[in-house]
């Protein structure tokens, strides 16, 4: 018999999932528990179900103090969705002319968060628009900082700006996401590309890519901004913890 199982937590993300896994990837269940998030701008209130505890209790997870920006999903983007693209393990060709198709698309100057890169994602980038700017924020950069610098400074040499933007989370010495989502957006449209943006991720595994229909006003797009705009003191302080907040590349 199941049982029901109370967790609280001021700040819920992605990293949640170490602890609470979604029903379809555990069949054999014994318990269901019910997640409220009182950090409003996360909008997650669901139910999944867990596999590993077998006795009636009620359980405080105590999580790090995270936050994420909305994740696009077909929950909360739906109805402006435009098109879907299954790509399957190996056909990394066909995820580069897909991404390639979709980002020729892009009328206005791009945004949004690629939370790991590589060298390989300024080259996957270069079908954009060479006149519009590029606004990025990201997590991990692979080691590579230095040299996807230098591909931004070699391929994209021609547009009025680009700009890329770390942000992290500290504990004590190690650096951690504070994202997980890779989307890119001129305002009108956005791409979640689901995957990481790297030549190495995009036949790695099945993903879809989805298009959808948006506008500036678009909650996920306003959260982007706020995280662009604030300081890394600002950042810090909605996060309860430390927060870094650096630039990788600007021209």
């Amino acid at each position: 018999m199941s049982e029901v199982i109370k967790v609280e937590a001021k700040f819920c993300s992605p990293y949640i999932r170490r602890f609470l896994q979604p029903a379809a990837s555990r069949p054999r269940t014994t318990a269901h528990s019910n997640i409220i998030s009182r950090f409003t701008p996360v909008k997650i209130r669901k139910s999944y179900v867990i596999g590993w505890i077998r006795r009636p209790s009620v359980h405080r997870i105590e999580l790090s103090p995270r936050t994420n920006l909305v994740i696009p999903s077909p929950h909360s983007f739906e109805e402006t969705r435009m098109r879907t693209i299954l790509i399957s393990p190996g056909e990394t060709e066909k995820a580069k002319a897909e991404l390639s198709q979709i980002f020729s698309r892009f009328s206005n100057d791009v945004f949004g968060v690629l939370t790991y890169i590589d060298h390989t994602t300024p080259e996957l980038l270069k079908s954009i628009d060479m006149k519009l700017s590029l606004k990025i924020l990201t997590s991990a950069t692979s080691g590579e900082a230095k040299a996807i610098a230098r591909k931004f400074e070699c391929e994209h040499s021609l547009r009025p700006s680009v700009n890329l933007v770390k942000l992290t989370l500290l504990e004590g010495s190690k650096e951690k996401p504070l994202f997980h989502q890779r989307w890119l957006s001129d305002g009108n449209i956005l791409v979640d590309i689901g995957t990481d943006l790297k030549t190495g991720s995009l036949g790695n595994k099945e993903h879809m890519i989805v298009l959808y229909k948006v506008t500036r006003d678009n909650e996920l797009i306003k959260k982007f901004w706020w995280y662009w705009d604030s300081t890394e003191e600002e950042i810090s302080e909605r996060y309860n913890a430390k927060v870094k907040k650096e630039m990788v590349y600007s021209s």
